[in-house]
């Protein structure tokens, strides 16, 4: 599996783990919790869902964490258990979880991208001007990377925010408006991976930089 082998290239936070699975075959079973809120979906995403939770509780495992369920919340996102931090990202047919203690990490996100162009009709939406400049030819790395960050901020802040609240400036992406907690011109720093096929973007806050 070309992912796994970009995943363990990754340079995972400490007390973390992450898990990959295909999204193929029997569909693994749900606990009571997580298949009511999945019901009314499409099979295609009733499977995303059910491979992304097992995903996740094989991350958790290595935690030493038990099989619990996972809930969906109001807005969509996994409920995660007490002390917990997490993030889960499908692919194509891919599915990656990574978890870390709350102790050790604040804010968790990451995103898997193929590495292929990003559509031309999209582009203005996810990048500045000088992000167009600076990336020229690898726009759907700025998308990943945003889309990292968002799911790493989200819990926090609560706010739904588009790609222009951020500016990528080399490892960091600068806010550039407020947003909650977060204030304009302060940064988060953010890590990424490309190879085999693949765009892998990580965004694990342990406190805020400025």
């Amino acid at each position: 599996m070309m992912l796994h082998r970009l995943a363990e290239q990754a340079v995972w936070p400490e007390h973390s783990a992450w898990a990959i699975t295909k999204i193929e075959g029997p569909v693994p079973e749900l606990h009571p919790s997580e298949a009511c809120a999945i019901s009314r979906a499409v099979p295609k995403r009733q499977a995303e869902f059910a491979f992304g939770r097992q995903v996740a509780r094989r991350a958790m495992a290595g935690l030493g964490y038990p099989n619990v369920p996972l809930p969906m919340g109001p807005d969509r996102a996994p409920l995660w258990p007490p002390g917990l931090r997490g993030s889960i990202s499908h692919a194509g047919d891919h599915c990656l979880a990574v978890v870390s203690r709350s102790d050790q990490v604040s804010a968790m996100g990451i995103d898997v991208e193929p590495d292929q162009p990003l559509p031309e009709d999209v582009i203005d939406s996810v990048c500045s001007p000088s992000e167009r400049q600076k990336f020229a030819g690898r726009e759907r790395q700025v998308f990943s990377a945003k889309e990292a960050i968002f799911k790493a901020v989200y819990p926090e802040c609560g706010v739904i925010f588009g790609f222009d609240a951020l500016e990528l400036e080399g490892q960091l992406a600068r806010f550039t408006t407020t947003i909650g907690p977060f204030f304009k011109g302060e940064t988060l720093p953010f890590s990424q991976w490309v190879g085999e096929g693949w765009i892998l973007s990580l965004c694990a806050r342990t406190e805020r930089a400025n």
